[in-house]
């Protein structure tokens, strides 16, 4: 029974040890998270380069498209996709700064052409090239 005591009385003491920190330790490093997750959220909002919108070009006319371009205000105009089909659409991907709204100069196989200013592509996400 005098080995039991001993016992207990040895474990007791080997817990509080463990609890009571050593006068020479450095104290734990404080965790305060609200800095990170503040500089983790000013690094989202800022982007280094363009960003870029899906739009899908349907060519419902009788002629092919040969080239369509786009130019964002004060912007110079960028080949967006050249060659579709009549009757045909695709997927093209639109770089966009602050602005996404855009001139729009489509040339066809005929040679003749359709302008459409100021169309707003993140609003509509589609350019129908009609009659």
């Amino acid at each position: 029974m005098a080995a039991l005591a001993a016992f207990a009385l040895l474990a007791a003491s080997a817990a509080q040890a463990q609890d009571t920190p050593k006068a020479d330790a450095p104290p734990p490093p404080a965790t305060d998270a609200a800095p990170a997750k503040a500089a983790v959220k000013m690094a989202k909002k800022v982007h280094k380069g363009p960003v870029s919108v899906k739009v899908v070009v349907t060519n419902a006319r009788a002629v092919g498209l040969a080239e369509l371009t786009a130019a964002p205000d004060g912007g110079e105009a960028k080949t967006i996709l050249k060659g579709l089909a009549p009757g045909k659409k695709k997927v093209v991907s639109v770089a966009h700064g602050k602005t996404c709204v855009f001139d729009l100069h489509a040339v066809y196989d005929d040679s003749s052409t359709t302008d459409n200013a100021a169309v707003d592509l993140c609003k509509d996400k589609s350019i129908n090239l009609v009659e």
